[in-house]
C-alpha cells in the first residue's frame, strides 16, 4: 500500500513540475523578448525578426529564450503525454509538438542571420529551422484541439427540443 502512496506522489509531483516548467518558460519568454525591444533600440521591432537579437551585445540573452521556450515546449509535451487517454488518437499532434520542441532548441545553436547581411550557413539552417518549428507548432495545435474538441468548423448545430 505505500507504494502506491508514492507512486501517486511521484506522479503528481511529475505534473506539477511540468506544468510549472511550461508556465514558467512563457512568462521568461515573454519578458525577455519585451526587456529586448528596450535594450536594442537599433532594432526595429516592426520589421525585425526576433531571431535577429540573438546577434549584437545582448545575444545570450535572446539565445536563452529559444532553450527556454524549447524546455517549456517539453514540459508541455509531457504533460499533454501523460493527461491524454488514448494516445493514438492525438499521436500527430504530440509528435509535430515534439519536432517543434526540438527544432527550437537547434534554432538556440545556429543563430540567425541579420536581415540585409550576407547569408551564412548558420543563418541559413536557422531559417530552415524556423519554417520546421512554426509549420509543425501550427499543425500540432490544431490537431491537437481538434482532438479535444476545441476547434468547429462548419455551420453551428442547434437544438430545437
Amino acid at each position: 500500500m505505500g507504494t502506491r502512496a508514492s507512486e501517486g506522489d511521484a506522479t503528481k509531483w511529475l505534473d506539477i513540475l511540468a506544468s510549472y516548467i511550461t508556465l514558467s518558460s512563457v512568462v521568461y519568454y515573454a519578458a525577455a523578448s519585451a526587456l529586448l525591444h528596450f535594450l536594442r533600440t537599433d532594432l526595429n521591432p516592426c520589421y525585425r525578426y526576433l531571431s535577429e537579437y540573438a546577434r549584437g551585445p545582448y545575444g545570450a540573452l535572446m539565445t536563452s529564450t529559444f532553450f527556454v521556450l524549447s524546455a517549456g515546449s517539453l514540459g508541455l509535451f509531457v504533460g499533454l503525454c501523460r493527461s491524454v487517454t488514448f494516445r493514438l488518437r492525438f499521436a500527430a499532434g504530440l509528435v509535430l509538438w515534439f519536432m517543434w520542441a526540438c527544432a527550437v532548441f537547434l534554432a538556440g545553436i545556429y543563430t540567425s542571420d541579420i536581415q540585409g547581411t550576407p547569408h551564412t550557413r548558420t543563418g541559413l539552417v536557422h531559417d530552415q529551422l524556423g519554417m520546421i518549428a512554426f509549420t509543425s507548432a501550427t499543425f500540432a495545435l490544431v490537431l491537437l484541439s481538434l482532438r479535444t474538441g476545441g476547434v468547429r468548423f462548419g455551420a453551428p448545430q442547434f437544438s430545437c427540443r
